[in-house]
């Protein structure tokens, strides 16, 4: 349909615009609007070119946020680059994406990329297809490199067994956070593996030779059943060249150490990691941990990878201090220096640029919190 105006086609000093589950988009001009937030705007009437019309129009944008928001057009044909794509988003500090399909946010990357480096991008609440694929990702890396390669965190984020899963990255003036939707436990489709898988695939794609600080909170061992990370972590830590320190929350240390440390890597150490921090916490105090007390085993010492200092987080009961000991008698074999804390309360969290914090946002609009503690 036609693009209509608002507000008689005026408005000079419009800052925030917030358009929800209309059918069509504004054709004004707008000056001095910073915010916009597009929610539930779907449909058979809004091609692509209209938002991109849109966006021009706002030459002084500096947060965009779609949330479950679609367009007409539905084939790679009918998402074209703009001639002025460089110019469209000058002003852009920040990009959120809230419940929108993959292929969409890919396509709005591709044609409406921000060029400053300097940016805060989040794509939150991915919905999944069943089975994990290659175009499951968010194509950061292929549309975006230069902020890709200002990222020096990593974290992993699941706060439990069957949660969403959390990707997030930051450099000193730039950040990436994807998340996976939550699925209830009575969908037909419900699959706790399904959020490790696509975060799996999610990391091949993302480039980590600048990661210096890797977090994974919460590796977490429940009855048999390892959390699928462990597997992947040697090939994954091994991709980090840069890496420094290396933070683990777990809820079994000897079950963890068996794992990683029994792994076949796919090459000997090639660099020394600084600090090795693991936090070990059992996911119900009242249980203890989940694992049986026999230590772990190291198949070939000379795999294992160079650490300088190993710092274990204590967080459990007394009554378990048996695993502790056991544990670390074996652990000392390997690694001369090695400091247990026990701490009743472990500083580590995660700040993000000033980039991510935006005074003027409303609270409900995705991308005004970005701060995690664990």
């Amino acid at each position: 349909g036609p693009l209509r105006t608002m507000f008689s086609g005026q408005t000079p000093r419009l800052r925030a615009l917030h358009l929800s589950m209309v059918p069509w988009l504004p054709a004004n001009h707008f000056p001095s609007l910073t915010h916009l937030c597009l929610t539930d705007i779907n449909g058979p009437l809004i091609p692509f070119n209209d938002f991109v019309h849109l966006i021009r129009q706002c030459p002084q944008l500096q947060h965009l946020a779609l949330t479950e928001t679609d367009f007409l057009d539905s084939t790679d044909e009918d998402y074209v680059v703009p001639d002025d794509a460089d110019e469209l988003l000058g002003s852009l500090r920040r990009l959120s994406f809230d419940k929108m399909p993959i292929t969409t946010v890919n396509h709005i990357l591709l044609c409406l990329k921000p060029p400053r480096i300097d940016v805060a991008i989040q794509a939150l609440r991915i919905p999944l297809d069943i089975s994990p694929n290659p175009m499951d990702t968010v194509s950061v890396t292929s549309f975006i490199p230069e902020i890709c390669s200002t990222l020096t965190q990593l974290a992993i984020l699941r706060s439990s067994w069957h949660s969403d899963v959390t990707i997030t990255a930051m450099g000193s003036n730039a950040a990436l956070r994807l998340s996976t939707m939550s699925v209830d436990f009575d969908h037909p489709f419900w699959d706790p593996d399904r959020p490790v898988e696509w975060a799996k695939v999610q990391l091949d794609a993302l480039p980590l030779t600048q990661i210096e600080t890797f977090y994974i909170s919460f590796m977490a061992f429940r009855s048999s059943r390892p959390f699928p990370y462990v597997t992947d972590l040697p090939k994954v830590v091994e991709r980090m060249t840069n890496l420094k320190q290396l933070i683990i929350f777990t809820n079994d240390l000897s079950l963890f150490l068996g794992d990683f440390f029994s792994l076949k890597r796919t090459q000997h150490p090639q660099h020394r990691l600084s600090e090795l921090h693991v936090i070990v916490k059992p996911l119900d105090p009242a249980f203890g941990l989940s694992g049986p007390v026999d230590g772990f085993r190291v198949e070939d010492p000379s795999a294992l990878p160079a650490i300088d200092n190993i710092i274990i987080h204590w967080h459990c009961p007394q009554g378990i201090e048996t695993t502790l000991e056991y544990t670390m008698d074996k652990l000392y074999r390997y690694y001369p220096s090695i400091e247990v804390r026990r701490d009743t309360h472990v500083e580590f969290g995660l700040t993000f640029p000033e980039v991510c914090h935006d005074p003027v946002a409303y609270p409900e609009w995705i991308g005004s919190q970005w701060d995690i503690q664990f």
